[in-house]
């Protein structure tokens, strides 16, 4: 019996079956000039930024592909005669792929361990909706492709939307070679993904290694991701410009929207990475080495970075090392600033050492058409530049040749050589302000070096003011020098990698602090994360006043470690103090809202009542927190719509609310969430539709209030499908974050330990969806302002060892650990004390606290405010590792994949952090549960091996990526393959031996199933599902119907009755609207209605994918 499928009504499924930031305004398309103050808080972390963040997983799984796409296989051992698109018949040849013209969503995939030699050349676009890729398949060291001295081994030209990864080149005149010379020569290019590629030993005198230069388009959408890149020996390593009109005039062809994120060069014959001709780059978390290393001797132009012609470059959380040079040479500096440059050029948060022209130069043209231009450097550490190049030469730390440089809260160590200051060259006009700054140089300290002999600008150009020289005396024009020990922890030990340089923080005592002058539009944070206060600055890169106390803030993406609370503890500041000051005695530092609804502040038409909100206010701000607020509810007196209900049909009341509300708490909240897990307190009318007319109309009123506040669309749980037709639905470009309550789901990760993938899985394929519906929001920061788990004991039943509060604990830290991990800003745990709302606090109702608070404080404590994720490992082959950069060096936090235990080998000693007592151990070897435990300090190994598996998906007992089908097999123990259940191995304990190995379809609430999502996860490709059933021995009357996600939600399809005969029936149904997200952590189930029908045993059940003819 085959179900029929047309014209099935769908029926809506319930219930819990798995019982379970200041954002920049970056790159906008013709767009005016940032602020200085716009470039704040962007530290280098997990969030990407809140650029999401941005694991290289994500940002290539989140581009969709188009109708018809097709994937190529490709195989040195293969034939070019084959169809190409199965991995058992690939081509054979570059040949075939260059004459193949590819189309929107095609992937092209060569086989990893195999290599090719020639131009990879394939034609075609992509599409915003439909990307073309570049990857590998199978296992082993990436497809290498070697090329001739004087081609380039990857090129593409006219070509858009296209993403390149997971692939190696050598030789060759470039690696890489992007432009505009293509048959189509279009007017602009757009969509570029260079991630995850090695690329070495070019040679032929090409540009760069990864070359991107239009001719004759202006390029939009480029980043270069997780690349290394190692020994040019002729050319730059990376290089992205235009040369379509007049680069200094005609701002509207620069490059837009291009990131340099995270690659490393190590050794270059010229510079590192150059961009030029672009507006608003940002180039951050990069690791430059040896540039110049094929130079020997003569002119030393180059530089670890530098932007030049471009508009208002970010240069951040980068480190440059080793830059080469020789005495006689010249350049050689760490930075430059380089010629016909506009707006702010900012160099922040980096990290320069031994390079050997110095730190920094600027050029005479830096700012030459721009009068308001300028060179901002700020909170970065140098340490022993500038010791190699003659100062005739314009060695130093410093060549100041442009204008209107400005350099506060720095570090320049050395103790190697003198520091020089030197305007150097040229009209000798170089200008430059010194502000803040702490000068290590016990060698000796010379502000007007210069031995050419070409004449000096006056005095006046150089301004100094409350710097600290330390081992030699400074400038007599810095009338407020000191001139004492600043007191680093360890200065000169900074090594490899920004992670070692602690030692220069200062210590109490330091003459540093608190005497520091007072810098407008300073980004907010120092060198290490720590929030900056108002006022007068602590002298150096290290704030140490206020360093000590929670951080005033009030942005709620600034930490991942936030809170949430019910009503009862949250709709005053009398409620907030009874449990506000002990979420801040462990580092919490934000709150997810106030009592801003619009029942509380307008209680009758036209009539405010700020008082509370005012006092609420006051109160979390002097605890030092931050705080956002919440758009929702209707009051009593809005006849046109039920109290606190969606829809919302008065639009005009509700966007005057959000005006007013907005408008009186502008500077204090900045960011708003447009309703609470809608479509939760709904009608029976509501739909997407009206919620995205909500989202809107409180967009507009809050943006007109607030300009700089920023809007968070809401779902609740993981309902990314009603999140889709709202966006579809007009809420496109409204919104700048998004906000999901995922209980269910990571509620899985808990009582089905092994499921973790259910929810590492929610970033992914959320960015999926707004990659094929809101491209510009791609990136955007995905909090989850309520996430918890009750202390109750529920499932006491599941963990005979750990009591319901420790399975509480273990919760706080699998949720923040595989939710950073992911790529989520932020996690407002749900909820600091208990109230109206059940046993889900870390402190109990009179304030106890439980083994959750002190996880959540101990985490905070080795993880630190600002964790960098590093990546994840499997140890022993089957258990989830997370690696991260805490404030106490590597953390790895990992726990068992089942409820037995397993012995884990560490390879060398390391301490043991129990996160729910505080109690550390050192040992080699640990027996590994699920409850969590903590590692500080990660052998070298596992860092190397998390770092190499950050950009791979993350597997769930293989790599389901390019499977044709998934299933499981039911029995003793369960044979999964890309298909889980997430019920019968822990509930339905029946084995028999009926025919075959099988499992008992008695499962309360039903037979729940998810798919690998990296076999299939938002994407509207047809799927056909098969099970194998039979009735039970009683052969009672037995059937389900098939729950599955849907394009619309979840939909049953029907009413199937098991035959009632003694054999296995194969039921299949074919489904071509499904979409799969994991709302409530599982795909599809057999719902029996209860225990009534549930007679029958499932032997297997296989996922197909279809062709979609």
């Amino acid at each position: 019996m085959r179900p029929e499928i047309a014209g099935t009504a769908p029926r809506a499924t319930n219930g819990d079956l798995c019982n379970g930031v200041q954002i920049p305004t970056h790159n906008r398309r013709h767009g005016a000039p940032r602020t200085l103050a716009q470039y704040g808080d962007v530290p280098m972390t997990h969030r990407a930024t809140f650029w999401c963040l941005l694991l290289v997983f994500i940002a290539i799984s989140a581009l969709a592909p188009g109708v018809g796409a097709a994937t190529y296989y490709v195989s040195a051992t293969g034939d070019d005669a084959h169809s190409g698109t199965d991995s058992e018949a690939p081509w054979k040849s570059l040949d075939k792929v260059n004459a193949t013209t590819f189309q929107p969503g095609d992937r092209i995939l060569f086989k990893s361990g195999e290599e090719w030699k020639g131009v990879l050349h394939p034609k075609g676009s992509g599409t915003k909706d439909g990307w073309i890729t570049l990857d590998c398949y199978g296992s082993g060291a990436k497809p290498l492709f070697r090329g001739a001295d004087k081609t380039e081994i990857i090129d593409l030209q006219g070509q858009q939307y296209w993403i390149i990864q997971n692939l190696a080149t050598t030789g060759g005149r470039t690696g890489v070679n992007i432009g505009s010379n293509g048959v189509n020569k279009p007017a602009d290019m757009h969509g570029i993904r260079l991630l995850n590629l090695d690329v070495s030993e070019t040679t032929g005198g090409g540009e760069a290694a990864i070359l991107i230069r239009p001719s004759t388009a202006a390029m939009d959408d480029v980043l270069i991701e997780g690349c290394s890149i190692r020994n040019v020996v002729a050319g730059a390593a990376i290089w992205v410009h235009n040369t379509v009109a007049d680069p200094v005039d005609k701002v509207e062809d620069y490059c837009m929207r291009v990131v340099i994120r995270e690659n490393r060069i190590d050794g270059a014959s010229d510079n590192g990475i150059i961009v030029s001709q672009s507006a608003d780059p940002l180039i951050e978390g990069n690791t430059v080495y040896r540039c110049g290393a094929y130079r020997h001797t003569g002119d030393g132009a180059f530089a670890g970075i530098f932007p030049t012609y471009s508009r208002s470059a970010v240069i951040q959380r980068n480190e440059i090392g080793y830059t080469a040079g020789v005495p006689a040479g010249g350049d050689s500096h760490a930075l430059s600033c380089d010629q016909f440059n506009s707006g702010a050029i900012l160099f922040q948060y980096n990290y320069t050492h031994d390079n050997a022209g110095g730190f920094l130069l600027t050029t005479p043209e830096a700012f030459a058409k721009d009068p308001k231009g300028r060179c901002v450097v700020r909170y970065n550490i140098s340490q022993n530049d500038g010791n190699v190049v003659s100062p005739a030469e314009g060695g130093g730390t410093f060549r100041i040749q442009g204008k209107r440089t400005t350099v506060y809260n720095n570090v320049f160590f050395n103790d190697k050589g003198p520091i020089y200051v030197q305007r150097w060259y040229g009209d000798n006009k170089g200008e430059a302000a010194f502000y803040n700054n702490i000068f290590s140089c016990p060698k000796g300290f010379d502000s007007n070096a210069n031995n050419n002999k070409q004449g000096m600008g006056s005095p006046d150009t150089l301004i100094y003011d409350r710097n600290v020289f330390y081992g030699s005396p400074g400038p007599k024009e810095d009338a407020h020098q000191i001139r004492r020990d600043p007191l680093f922890v360890d200065p000169g030990s900074g090594g490899k990698g920004l992670e070692t340089l602690k030692g220069y923080r200062i210590r109490e005592g330091s003459p540093c602090i608190g005497v520091g002058a007072a810098m407008p539009e300073n980004g907010g944070r120092d060198f290490f994360g720590n929030r900056l206060p108002e006022g007068r600055l602590d002298i150096g890169p290290h704030q140490f006043r206020l360093a000590q106390a929670p951080e005033p803030t009030t942005d709620v993406t600034l930490s991942p470690f936030g809170i949430g609370s019910c009503h009862a503890n949250n709709w005053s500041a009398q409620a907030n103090a009874r449990w506000i000051p002990q979420m801040t005695a462990i580092g919490v530092t934000n709150h997810r809202t106030c009592n801003t609804g619009w029942s509380a502040v307008e209680p009758e038409e036209g009539k405010w009542t700020w008082d509370v909100l005012d006092k609420q206010m006051k109160y979390l701000e002097d605890q030092h927190i931050a705080f956002g607020g919440i758009l929702a509810g209707s009051p009593k007196w809005n006849t046109k719509d039920q109290p606190d209900t969606l829809p919302v049909n008065n639009l005009p009341a509700w966007s005057n609310y959000v005006s007013e509300v907005v408008k009186h708490s502008k500077g204090r909240i900045k960011s708003w969430e447009v309703w609470n897990e809608p479509p939760n307190g709904t009608g029976r009318d509501q739909t997407a539709a009206d919620y995205a007319k909500l989202v809107i109309a409180a967009y507009d009123a809050a943006k007109t209030a607030d300009p700089e506040c920023k809007i968070g669309i809401a779902a609740k749980s993981v309902a990314i499908n009603y999140l889709d037709q709202a966006i579809a639905a007009g809420a496109k470009g409204h919104f700048d974050y998004v906000t999901l309550h995922p209980y269910e789901v990571a509620g899985c990760t808990i009582t089905h330990p092994g499921a973790e993938v259910v929810y590492l899985q929610i970033a992914g394929t959320l960015r999926k969806m707004l990659a094929a519906r809101d491209p510009a929001k791609v990136n955007c920061p995905i909090i989850f302002t309520e996430l918890g788990f009750a202390a109750d004991g529920q499932y006491s039943h599941k963990f005979d060892n750990f009591s319901s509060l420790e399975v509480q604990g273990h919760a706080v830290v699998k949720y923040y650990t595989m939710g950073i991990a992911q790529g989520i800003a932020c996690i407002q745990w749900f909820e600091g004390m208990d109230g109206d709302s059940g046993p889900m606090g870390l402190l109990a109702g009179k304030g106890e606290k439980r083994p959750a608070y002190t996880a959540l404080a101990l985490m905070i404590k080795y993880f630190g405010q600002h964790p960098t994720y590093l990546g994840w490992v499997l140890l022993n082959d089957k258990h989830y590792g997370f690696v991260f950069q805490g404030d106490k060096g590597t953390v790895l936090a990992t726990w068992a994949s089942s409820t037995a235990t397993d012995k884990v080998d560490f390879g060398q000693q390391v301490q043991i952090v129990d996160p729910l007592t505080g109690k550390v151990i050192k040992a080699t070897t640990h027996k590994l549960t699920i409850a969590p435990i903590l590692v500080v300090g990660v052998p070298d190994n596992l860092v190397k091996q998390a770092k190499g598996n950050k950009a791979k998906p993350f597997p769930w007992g293989g790599d389901f990526t390019d499977a044709k089908s998934v299933s499981v097999s039911m029995g003793e123990k369960n044979v999964e393959k890309g298909l889980h259940t997430q019920s019968a191995e822990s509930i339905a304990k029946d084995v028999i031996a009926y025919g075959g190995s099988a499992r008992s379809g008695g499962v309360p609430g039903g037979n729940v199933f998810m798919a690998d999502p990296n076999f299939l996860s938002y994407t509207s490709t047809p799927i056909e599902i098969s099970i194998v059933v039979r009735r039970n021995e009683d052969n009672d009357n037995a059937g389900f119907k098939l729950v599955y996600e849907s394009t619309s939600g979840y939909k049953d399809l029907g009413w199937y009755t098991v035959p009632d005969n003694k054999e296995w029936h194969t039921v299949k149904w074919k489904i071509t609207d499904a979409q799969f997200v994991g709302m409530w952590g599982y795909n599809f189930l057999l719902n029996s209605d209860g225990n009534t029908y549930n007679k029958y045993y499932i032997q297997s059940v296989t996922v197909t994918k279809l062709d979609k003819k």
